[in-house]
């Protein structure tokens, strides 16, 4: 769940407070990896570690913990077999974080600094009773919060991305997660049936969505919150705007649009995934006119065109879109499983500013 931060703020902003959920520490096999999250309300979850059973124990202790106003991160460690009678027979650690108003500053923070690509640390220190104290620091704003850590010794770069448990002094045990935005930047040229389909199936996908076509009226009333929409009269103007290393998908009304928005994303050259719906000859006819007005084979060679997973055959909007989905969900990192060897392995250390 690689955007909790943002919907933690509008659980926040909706219900006073929420629970943070994650996954510290797993020993032998367990649903989920070390890492994964949960957010917990008094009417909503978002996200799963997975289970079951371990989740709706988890889902309940939160809701406790959020009726009686807890001002401090609690960890349990469950044995799976034995407690909850799943075969998984792993063991896990998971720490309960309460968040409310007072944190709403923090995570903003964190928001802009992810925003911005710099570093940011998710810090949980394990204590005696089942204690615990929760630290978010980067690198910038850091020094503007003096109760929260800092991270000396080895560069922060070589903490890496998997998120480390590492046993230290006092009988305190410390998390630290590297937090990364992990959403892939979409831009959708075309709100026409396939464009729909697409954005209605994104609800709960790693995905960050900017849809773009040039007849406004077009667009449903109803958005998924990780869509924005823009309506302009040359499409092909927009690419531009998109960051670096996004993913393109283009299927306007109109084939000159296509070819047109296409082109300014292959002269771009820095994009992740550029994906034309059509047919291997509409391919082809695009490319004969790319190559003579001077764009080599070289850079036409990434273009993906038909869409989607070729074995995934419908051709309904609802089977293009879930096919091309499921074809941009292979360009995304994929969670790195913890294993008790990283526990031993070397970390900066954390200590108090």
């Amino acid at each position: 769940m690689s955007d909790w931060i943002n919907k933690a703020q509008l659980l926040i902003r909706q219900e006073g407070q929420c629970a943070l959920v994650t996954i510290a520490d797993v020993k032998g096999s367990a649903p989920r990896e070390v890492g994964t999250k949960m957010l917990v309300s008094a009417n909503q979850t978002y996200g799963t570690i997975g289970g079951g059973r371990l989740e709706w124990v988890i889902t309940t202790q939160c809701r406790n913990a959020l009726r009686g106003h807890a001002n401090h991160p609690t960890y349990v460690d469950i044995p799976l077999g034995p407690e909850l009678g799943q075969c998984c027979g792993g063991n896990v650690r998971i720490v309960v974080d309460v968040l409310t108003t007072l944190d709403l500053p923090t995570l903003a923070a964190s928001d802009q600094e992810l925003a911005r690509s710099n570093d940011v640390f998710l810090v949980y220190d394990l204590m005696r009773g089942n204690q615990t104290r929760r630290h978010i620091c980067g690198r910038s704003w850091q020094s503007a919060l003096p109760k929260l850590p800092t991270i000396t010794g080895a560069p922060m770069a070589s903490i890496g991305d998997v998120p480390l448990l590492r046993d230290g002094a006092n009988s305190t045990t410390t998390y630290v997660e590297r937090l990364k935005d992990r959403t892939l930047k979409l831009w959708l040229f075309g709100a026409g049936h396939v464009g729909k389909a697409l954005v209605d199936s994104t609800k709960h996908l790693p995905f960050s969505i900017t849809w773009i076509d040039s007849r406004k009226e077009v667009f449903p009333r109803s958005l998924p919150s990780n869509t924005r929409t823009l309506s302009s009269r040359s499409p092909a103007m927009m690419v531009a705007s998109a960051p670096a290393a996004a993913a393109f998908l283009v299927m306007t009304h109109d084939h000159q649009q296509d070819y047109d928005i296409c082109k300014q994303v292959l002269l771009r050259n820095d994009y992740t995934y550029l994906g034309l719906i059509g047919s291997a000859t509409k391919r082809t006819r695009f490319e004969k006119r790319w190559h003579s007005q001077g764009l080599s084979q070289r850079m036409t060679q990434n273009l993906t065109c038909p869409i989607g997973l070729p074995n995934i055959t419908g051709e309904t909007p609802g089977e293009i879109a879930i096919a091309t989905l499921a074809q941009l969900l292979t360009l995304q990192p994929a969670p790195v499983q913890s294993t008790t060897a990283l526990a031993h392995r070397e970390l900066a250390h954390v200590v108090p500013a």
